[in-house]
């Protein structure tokens, strides 16, 4: 009900010039942090992709992150000169968006194969078997060969 009540006080208290100077602080706010990811990516264009900046400036943690942060700024720094109700409705959909990038961004890493499978399956394959290195070491020939002789695959990818 709180949060209701809340959401209500934010809407009443946007003006029309109120509300246009924090969507201009807002889109202020986005291409600060557009610009701060794009000066650090600098010569990492051609890199692997990371956490930190993803494959393009906006896929990565960095760049939710600096426009959160804008965002937390801007709204500290006006709530003093005029009321901040845009602002106060768009910093949890920064956070939300920064804590939703950095678990994409995070299970990616943790699991690189999972695009693979998730195409496999949507192919059609239904028998996956799937083994992580703690399950079978590869470099074990007589694990291998045990592995292939119960499992019997038609196909291997590694």
């Amino acid at each position: 009900m709180q949060d209701l009540q809340a959401l209500r006080r934010a809407f009443a208290e946007l003006t029309p010039y109120g509300a246009l100077l924090e969507v201009a602080m807002l889109v202020a706010s986005l291409s600060i942090a557009y610009a701060l990811v794009w000066l650090l990516r600098g010569a990492r264009r051609g890199e692997v992709r990371s956490i930190w900046f993803g494959a393009r400036l906006y896929d990565g943690v960095l760049f939710p992150l600096a426009a959160l942060l804008a965002g937390v700024m801007l709204r500290w720094a006006l709530k003093e000169v005029l009321p901040v109700g845009l602002l106060r409705l768009a910093v949890p959909i920064l956070t939300a968006l920064a804590v939703i990038r950095i678990s994409v961004q995070v299970l990616r890493t943790a699991f690189p194969h999972s695009t693979l499978v998730r195409r496999l399956e949507h192919a059609g394959y239904r028998n996956l078997v799937l083994r992580t290195h703690a399950e079978l070491d590869l470099e074990d020939q007589g694990a291998v060969r045990a592995f292939f002789a119960q499992e019997k695959p038609e196909y291997v990818v590694l």
